[in-house]
């Protein structure tokens, strides 16, 4: 837990605090997900998933299935209070539907009220190749659940003192990245790229089909001179420095016109 409260405002927090949860108790699907009360959709703030578990746990999530998991309705109708709660696969069949299919026998989520608005919900859970959380786990996941609440509370405040005009750059930069060479639609494709939505998340957002979408990507990754989705985020990163120095247009203007200048050196 001291390194949990070193890292406080870090990017490194919430996999010190899972870390430090997981050192006397196995967690096998740890995530972190906020709650807006004026925005239906959940934002995930932390995972370690990768593959079909995200696909599964993150993706299809946002994409509505949020709207069936116990935790969000009681939380969303206010019945759920701040502190751990357990929920265990055997215990109530309206919630073992939603986790039917799902790699989940046992979850605990500490619940940390940030303001009037926004929850945070720290879930640990464990797949149905291990076992439940014991009694004895469960008292000691309660025993630590003041601290843990009152660190997530932490760190969301001072990550919003901290980021708000790094964040609003960011977004700016995303809205304004490929603008000088893309269409209005193939933007609209590259910017869901970005956020990393999967394809057919992404083409349901965007009420195209799957090989509209991917033609579009074909375009975007021809017109960039790139040839994968890790090509874009690196092209991306490496263009936020020519929008630090002209922020109000399109980043890679600067980045390519800086590149084409290196070449001639």
């Amino acid at each position: 837990m001291a390194t949990a409260v070193a890292c406080l405002g870090t990017s490194d927090f919430y996999s010190a605090l899972v870390d430090a949860l997981s050192a006397t108790l196995p967690i096998d699907y740890p995530q972190v997900w906020q709650y807006t009360r004026d925005k239906p959709e959940p934002v995930v703030v932390f995972h370690r998933l990768n593959g079909a578990r995200r696909e599964q746990q993150v993706e299809e999530y946002v994409a509505g299935a949020f709207r069936q998991d116990p935790f969000y309705r009681l939380s969303r109708n206010g019945d759920l209070g701040t502190g751990l709660s357990h929920w265990r696969a055997a215990a109530n069949s309206a919630r073992s539907e939603y986790y039917d299919g799902q790699d989940v026998c046992d979850e605990v989520v500490f619940v940390a009220q940030v303001d009037e608005q926004t929850r945070l919900h720290l879930c640990l859970m464990r797949s149905r190749s291990g076992t439940h959380f014991s009694d004895a786990e469960l008292d000691q996941l309660r025993a630590c659940s003041p601290m843990v609440v009152q660190l997530l509370r932490q760190h969301a405040t001072l990550v919003r003192k901290a980021k708000p005009s790094i964040e609003a750059g960011v977004r700016k930069a995303v809205g304004l990245f490929g603008e000088s060479l893309l269409t209005a639609r193939e933007r609209d494709v590259l910017e869901l790229m970005l956020g990393g939505y999967a394809t057919r998340f992404a083409a349901d957002k965007l009420g195209i089909s799957t090989e509209t979408l991917r033609r579009h990507r074909k375009n975007i990754y021809q017109k960039l001179d790139v040839s994968s989705q890790s090509e874009v985020f690196s092209l991306f990163i490496n263009s936020l420095g020519c929008f630090d120095a002209a922020p109000n247009q399109d980043p890679l203007r600067g980045y390519f016109g800086h590149q084409g200048a290196n070449k001639h050196l």
